[in-house]
């Protein structure tokens, strides 16, 4: 009988990357979000593009496991590279600095990752959120289909964690599709 080990037992490091610039209005709660999960081996990265906005200054309020870098990059694409080869989670995830993770939603990843190893990609349930973090409306999110996939995005960019190995078989992100 082969059984798979407790999440007790085995806790990948997740590193989750923040790009961001001139985001203050938004930066602590999303800082906070990520800081107040559930989860305790986490490796979190804020990349800031040189911002002049109060976006610095909000970085002193935190400790350990935020850990900070500012400096002028080339885009958000950019910024999440250099947040990959910067951290070293087995896990990861990227969250933009005017988005929020719901409570919880590390540990599920990990979970979902664990329990089933044949995966390297795992998504959940998210909300369209307004400027102050309210919820609008769910998401539209389903079930993976290749064939809707290619026509329409169902997965919710914070919502997704995958294995860091996918950066070793096909590269890091493309600067070409930069979404700033």
């Amino acid at each position: 009988c082969s059984v798979l080990p407790s999440m007790a037992a085995v806790s990948p490091r997740v590193s989750i990357i923040t790009p961001s610039f001139q985001q203050a209005a938004y930066l602590r709660t999303c800082i906070e979000s990520v800081l107040s999960q559930d989860y305790s081996s986490l490796d979190y990265l804020v990349v800031d593009g040189g911002s002049t906005d109060g976006s610095v200054e909000i970085r002193q309020g935190f400790g350990n496991p935020l850990r900070w870098q500012s400096g002028a990059d080339n885009g958000q694409a950019d910024a999440i590279n250099t947040g990959l080869l910067q951290t070293k989670g087995e896990i990861v995830g990227f969250l933009n600095s005017d988005d929020l993770l719901h409570a919880g939603a590390v540990t599920s990843a990990v979970k979902a990752l664990l329990d089933h190893p044949d995966v390297d990609v795992v998504y959940g349930r998210a909300s369209v959120i307004d400027s102050v973090g309210r919820s609008l409306r769910a998401f539209s999110t389903q079930a993976f289909d290749p064939d809707i996939f290619v026509q329409h995005c169902f997965i919710s960019q914070p919502a997704a964690f995958w294995r860091r190995s996918l950066h070793e078989r096909f590269g890091r992100f493309s600067t070409e599709f930069d979404h700033t």
